[in-house]
Formats: structure tokens, C-alpha cells, sequence
């Protein structure tokens, strides 16, 4: 077996999974509850199981907790995959039938399958609750009216920068935004397994890209910089700003970039 088979069926077999299911039954528990609650009664809409998903009902709490947590989720299963190699002593074996370097990238590429699958998981589990509920695909009007009265509420406003996918190819736009949280995940993984690379403390890797992340919103906002965070410009659904599309498109690449860096200097210097 392949040292990136065998990495791939320890992080999908890890009993961490357990976490990652708890936390998205909490999340979507308080999805469901906090956006159908009994004290009000929403505008009726035409029948689509968005829904109930995620990101496309913005009613529910579960969709902020959603963008607050992915970024721990991802890190939990992923970003541990280098140094669980360390800590079980198969480090300096697999390093001597290999080379620094191809463990690195292994373990990278482990790392980021594995925590793009723990970011869609939630997201995935509320697109197969929507199913049963509402096995409709139906569009939803996101024109709202000038004077501000309406008789529905839409999945996704007009002044959103996916609404004409979702206008045109409402599938097209589930695959984007499925495709868009893995490779999120992934590069937030892969952040923590460079992180891995240099220190012998175990969970560090989990903790610095969930702190960095988490201290990246709380500074956006409090510059006034509303949007450039991923708790902020994963809300599809309402209107786009300039800086939801910077950091839609720049968070993904910082944090590349940040692990590319990282990566040179581990290979260059390495310390089995």
C-alpha cells in the first residue's frame, strides 16, 4: 500500500470523524431549529431543497456557525496527517524508504483530500436533508421590491454575484460551491500540516489555522473591513461587495502561498 493510500484510510477511518458528525448534527439541530421556528411563519416560497441547505438559508444560525467552525473541521481531520506519522515513530522509517521531500508532499496532498472532505460534510448532510424534505429544484425570484415589501423571501438576491449562475444552472452552482469549501478545506489542512513541519507539540497544527482564521475575521470587522473573511463572503445569498470578492478569491490564495513558503523552508531544512 502507498504511503498516500495508507494516509488517506487513517484519516477517513480516525475515530476524529466522530467529532466532525457530532458537530454537524449540532449545526444543522440548530439550523433547523432557529429557521423554521413555530413563532413565525416564513413566506412561502416555490419548492427547492436549497432550502434547507447551508449558506442558501440565511434564516438559521447553523450557517454562521458553519463558516465560523469549517475552519477547524478542516484542520481536525486533515492537518494532523504529517504529524501523526511523528508521534507513532513511522516518520524516520517512511523518510528513509523515501525522501523528505516526497513525505512532505504526501502528506500535504493527504492532508488537503482529507480536510476538503470534513469542510463539505456539513454542507453535504444538509443538501441530503433538503432532498428528503423538498425533492424540488424549483427557482426562487431574487428581485426584491423597491419599496421593500415582499411576499416571499429569495434563496439568493439579485445583487449576489451568483445569482445569474443560479438563474441559468442552479447544478452548475451546486458543484461550484461544493468544489469552492473543499479546495477551502483543503488549503486550511494544508496550512496546519506545514504548520506540523516545525513543532513536536501535538494539536498545534489543528490550533494555529483556526486561530489565524478566527483572528483574520475578528480584525476584518474591526477594520471595517466587512466581507474579506470567510464568515463573511460564504453567505452566497446576499448581496456581493468589493470586499467579499477580494476575499473569496484572496483568502484561498494567502493561504497557498503562506503554505508554499512553508514548505520550501521545511524540504530545505529539514530535522527528521
Amino acid at each position: 500500500m502507498t504511503l498516500l493510500k495508507r494516509q488517506l484510510r487513517d484519516c477517513i477511518l480516525s475515530w476524529r470523524w466522530l467529532v466532525v458528525l457530532g458537530i454537524t448534527g449540532v449545526i444543522l439541530y440548530v439550523q433547523y431549529a432557529t429557521a423554521f421556528r413555530p413563532v413565525w411563519l416564513l413566506p412561502p416560497i416555490k419548492p427547492t431543497f436549497l432550502n434547507y441547505m447551508l449558506l442558501f438559508n440565511t434564516f438559521g444560525m447553523g450557517t454562521s456557525i458553519f463558516t465560523m467552525i469549517l475552519p477547524f473541521l478542516a484542520a481536525w481531520i486533515g492537518s494532523s496527517v504529517y504529524a501523526t506519522e511523528r508521534h507513532s515513530g513511522r516518520l524516520t522509517f517512511i523518510t528513509a524508504r523515501s525522501n523528505a521531500r516526497a513525505v512532505a508532499r504526501t502528506s500535504l496532498l493527504s492532508g488537503f483530500i482529507s480536510g476538503g472532505l470534513a469542510g463539505i460534510t456539513p454542507l453535504f448532510a444538509s443538501m441530503i436533508i433538503g432532498i428528503i424534505k423538498k425533492p424540488h429544484m424549483e427557482l426562487v425570484d431574487g428581485t426584491m421590491p423597491t419599496d421593500g415589501r415582499t411576499t416571499f423571501y429569495p434563496i439568493i438576491e439579485e445583487k449576489s454575484a451568483f445569482y445569474p449562475l443560479y438563474q441559468t444552472h442552479q447544478v452548475l452552482l451546486l458543484l461550484f460551491i461544493f468544489a469552492y469549501i473543499f479546495v477551502f478545506a483543503g488549503l486550511v489542512a494544508v496550512l496546519g500540516v506545514c504548520v506540523s513541519f516545525f513543532t513536536q507539540y501535538r494539536y498545534v497544527e489543528v490550533i494555529i489555522p483556526f486561530l489565524a482564521l478566527t483572528l483574520w475575521w475578528v480584525a476584518t470587522d474591526l477594520l471595517n473591513a466587512y466581507g474579506l473573511s470567510q464568515v463573511n463572503f460564504l453567505y452566497i445569498s446576499r448581496p456581493t461587495t468589493i470586499y467579499n470578492l477580494l476575499g473569496f478569491v484572496l483568502m484561498p490564495a494567502v493561504m497557498g502561498g503562506v503554505s508554499a513558503i512553508l514548505y520550501k523552508v521545511r524540504v530545505k531544512n529539514y530535522v527528521g
